[in-house]
């Protein structure tokens, strides 16, 4: 008998020792993915910074100039890149 409890507490033991990992994975996980979400905000929040300064450039008629020009397109392969 005295055996039998033993293999009952070894099991319960082992039984929360998985559920425990299984909690620290799905942790890890949603960490994860959460560091993923906020690298992908900043890539998108710095697309538009890009956009943005492209538009006011064009407004205002800076794109004519030829090293203005080169610098827009090394803005474009940045943005192409992102």
């Amino acid at each position: 008998m005295n055996a039998i409890k033993e293999l009952e507490n070894i099991i319960k033991s082992n039984l929360l020792s998985i559920n425990n990992l299984t909690n620290q994975i799905e942790q890890k996980e949603t960490e994860k993915n959460d560091l993923l979400k906020e690298m992908a905000l900043g890539i998108i929040d710095v697309i538009d910074s890009c956009e943005r300064l492209e538009e006011s450039i064009i407004e205002k008629g800076r794109n004519k100039s030829k090293d203005v020009s080169k610098i827009m397109k090394r803005y474009r392969i940045i943005h192409t890149k992102l």
